[in-house]
């Protein structure tokens, strides 16, 4: 029988042995042992990938370093109002420097965190601020957090006396004129305060200042007038309006009213709108809807669109069913008479 030729890829040495091998022992013999030879060769490749595999595996778990949590630094965190943790003061303590509060203030300005933020008024000592009288409020932010929004609080005696404004941008300066009506006093304060859920205690008040009565030639600021509106129709007390029926609803008016808007208001609270914009001609025809809730404590509010303070009301009346106040009522029967 002719020997067969088998080639297979594997390391001269051991296709050497394995054709002497085949020379000696048949073709059945030989082939056994060519599978036996490819099936070792392909297991010690394997296990040596994987043993590769796992030695580099460990040798990078060795070189690599945890790296550890770096803590915050009590020292650089500053406190509410430019206020000192106690262990900045205590560190300054210990260089033996001055512990006054303005000094104390501006060394820590830069000593403080980079993820800090402050703000500072900018208004100087002994500063007197008239009755009615504007001034500019300015103020400056410190710190590399941004604070988009500000408040600024009128205080007198560490007591809250006056809200000037809130929720507003942080541009850095507010134009504020002083109620006329203030209390004459040198305890008053300004309060700036970031409104910022993550910022709420960042905030800077001024230095005392005194509130005057108005200098001699001052220019008094008069409040416009507000404007009035008068309501002509309905008038009539005890009055009934029937659901589907058109009147004339009519006003008077002083000043500058605007476009008014006219609504239906029962018991003081807003029922239902007639017109949200109407220019002011001082009456119009509303037929009733439909379908308009019925009852009494009625009343039609025109209100101008422009300055809300600006409302008047009619008398109050009642809106009644259309086929309630349409029926006509029957007639009792008459009783029949019996002689006796």
């Amino acid at each position: 029988a002719k020997r067969r030729n088998v080639v297979v890829s594997m390391p001269s040495v051991e296709q050497s042995q394995a054709k002497v091998f085949a020379e000696d022992h048949s073709d059945e013999s030989a082939t056994l042992l060519l599978q036996r030879v490819v099936r070792g060769m392909i297991d010690r490749t394997f296990y040596k990938k994987i043993r590769s595999m796992h030695e580099k595996q460990r040798a990078a778990s060795a070189r690599r370093k945890v790296k550890p949590v770096k803590k915050p630094n009590a020292v650089d965190i500053l406190e509410p109002d430019g206020y000192l943790s106690r262990a900045t003061q205590q560190k300054i303590l210990q260089r033996g420097e001055p512990m006054d509060r303005g000094e104390v203030i501006q060394r820590a300005i830069k000593i403080k965190r980079k993820d800090t933020a402050q703000l500072r008024m900018e208004m100087g000592e002994g500063v007197v601020w008239h009755a009615g009288e504007t001034k500019s409020i300015r103020w400056t932010m410190l710190g590399t957090l941004p604070i988009a929004k500000v408040g600024l609080y009128l205080y007198q005696k560490g007591e809250p006396k006056l809200t000037i404004v809130k929720s507003i941008r942080n541009l850095g300066k507010y134009i504020f004129s002083m109620p006329e009506d203030s209390t004459l006093s040198d305890e008053y304060q300004i309060l700036v305060i970031a409104e910022e859920p993550k910022l709420p205690h960042i905030h800077s008040f001024t230095p005392a200042f005194t509130v005057a009565a108005p200098a001699p030639g001052q220019l008094v600021r008069v409040p416009p007038a507000i404007p009035t509106i008068d309501v002509t129709f309905p008038i009539r007390p005890n009055w009934s309006w029937a659901c589907g029926s058109s009147y004339n609803i009519s006003w008077t008016d002083s000043g500058s009213v605007g476009i008014v808007q006219i609504d239906v208001m029962r018991k003081g609270v807003f029922s239902f709108r007639v017109i949200g914009s109407l220019l002011n001609v001082g009456g119009m025809q509303y037929a009733m809807p439909l379908t308009a809730p019925t009852g009494d404590g009625y009343q039609i509010r025109i209100r101008s669109a422009t300055n809300k303070k600006a409302f008047g009301l009619s008398s109050p009346f009642a809106i009644v069913d259309k086929e309630a106040a349409t029926a006509v009522p029957r007639q009792p029967k008459p009783q029949a008479h019996f002689r006796p």
